[in-house]
């Protein structure tokens, strides 16, 4: 409801954190190294507020996946589901897997940073599949925080159009966690610096 750039950078670089965990959390409910589940229809407006901490809600289209040993890769459902931000490999091949997730939270992290609904841009499906990506303001490239640079960053990674280019969940959300520590730590020297010359 509120506009990102009216409140504190950091802030929506902690909601980045707990909106990746929330999906890594569930890709990796059951402890193992390889995705299980996945969401299937992830939207900003199915992330909640919840004491403190932002979470994952709506598992209607949620998907058990299943693990090719022999291959060593996970098994895509294959599913006719497709809105006009479907990941690339949904609208090609009509195969869905974590990673779609992945490719939806880069989505998400888009309308934290922008304040705007990827959803009502309106950006078919078979240009997204064919590399287009939502536009992003100049402006958030050329700012020296590096709030903006860590999250342009893990759009980027999100958006990747090869799936299995693609980063998982669990590897952007404890990158996004280090820069999080990183840039607090560098704040809080810079506050102690400003306190000692005052």
């Amino acid at each position: 409801e509120e506009y990102p750039g009216s409140i504190d950078t950091i802030r929506l670089l902690r909601i980045a954190v707990d909106v990746a965990t929330a999906i890594s959390d569930l890709h990796t409910f059951d402890g193992e190294a390889q995705a299980t589940v996945a969401h299937g229809d992830l939207a900003g407006d199915q992330i909640i507020f919840v004491d403190g901490v932002y979470k994952l809600t709506d598992f209607e289209w949620a998907f058990f996946l299943r693990w090719n040993e022999k291959l060593n890769k996970v098994c895509p459902v294959s599913d006719n589901h497709l809105i006009d931000t479907s990941a690339p490999e949904e609208t090609i091949h009509h195969h869905r897997t974590e990673k779609a997730d992945v490719f939806s939270m880069g989505h998400i992290f888009y309308s934290i940073l922008t304040g705007e609904d990827v959803y009502e841009l309106n950006i078919n499906h078979y240009l997204v599949a064919q590399g287009v990506r939502p536009f992003i303001p100049r402006h958030f490239y050329e700012r020296e925080d590096d709030v903006h640079k860590v999250l342009l960053g893990a759009i980027e990674r999100c958006w990747v159009g090869d799936p299995t280019e693609r980063a998982s969940a669990k590897v952007i959300a404890e990158d996004l966690r280090k820069d999080l520590e990183r840039i607090e730590e560098e704040r809080q020297s810079l506050d102690d610096v400003r306190w000692t010359i005052e």
